[in-house]
């Protein structure tokens, strides 16, 4: 099993140089790759992720897209980047622990296609959530598709969740680049018959500030419904 760790970043200078060390200490031993997609953040990112990976050379792979944006469409060019069977999506502010990037492995050996790092199982929290307003958000917005979608995704409660590993040849054509949020593309439009949720506890963001706008929402909300519009009436 080779492993794509795929990182997309928007000025996580301080964030960077410490994460590509955890998770390169976390996968020693794994067949692995971490790809970096950059969208040419003006504090540096991409050059504190050169800097720090010199050692780390053949495995660490940087990608600089200018006048380019989204977060969707930078983990969507990370995948074709990369060359690993397994893909983990995981972001690069420190909220989503490199230790737990095993875990997730762990379940993909078992036979399942998506592992989710969740937040809204037992033993998982949402904690570092910055706010009340953040939290609210967090927790509307996984009801809403688990309502209009039961069918398809079941009992899967984080559908919001960021860090997950999936099997590359369960991610299908059918994903929208310009949308905010990836695993829902992946569970509704792809169809993944293995997927499990595992418990995790969400981190506080160390440096730098949350993506969360309002344009991040209204985002949403358009992916809700060309979800809707793709799944049921096309």
């Amino acid at each position: 099993m080779r492993v794509s760790v795929v990182l997309a970043t928007y000025n996580e200078a301080e964030n960077i140089r410490r994460i590509i060390p955890k998770i390169a200490e976390n996968l020693d031993g794994y067949d692995r790759e971490i790809v970096i997609v950059d969208d040419d953040s003006p504090d540096g990112t991409a050059e504190v992720a050169r800097r720090v990976s010199i050692p780390r050379r053949d495995r660490v792979k940087i990608v600089i897209r200018k006048g380019k944006r989204g977060l969707t469409s930078a983990q969507l060019e990370g995948i074709r980047e990369s060359s690993g069977d397994v893909i983990v999506i995981m972001d690069a502010d420190g909220q989503h622990d490199p230790e737990f990037v095993p875990i997730l492995l762990d379940k993909i050996s078992e036979g399942y296609d998506v592992v989710i790092a969740s937040r809204y199982v037992p033993r998982g929290s949402p904690g570092g959530l910055s706010g009340i307003y953040r939290y609210f958000y967090s927790v509307g917005a996984c009801l809403i598709p688990r309502v209009l979608f039961y069918p398809i995704v079941g009992n899967i409660r984080d559908l919001m969740s960021g860090f997950f590993a999936v099997r590359r040849d369960v991610i299908c054509d059918k994903i929208e680049p310009w949308v905010p949020k990836l695993l829902l593309e992946i569970l509704v439009m792809c169809r993944p018959k293995r997927v499990i949720e595992v418990p995790y506890k969400f981190k506080k963001r160390r440096y730098g500030e949350s993506k969360l706008t309002s344009a991040l929402i209204v985002a949403y909300i358009k992916q809700i419904l060309s979800l809707v519009k793709r799944t049921f009436f096309l």
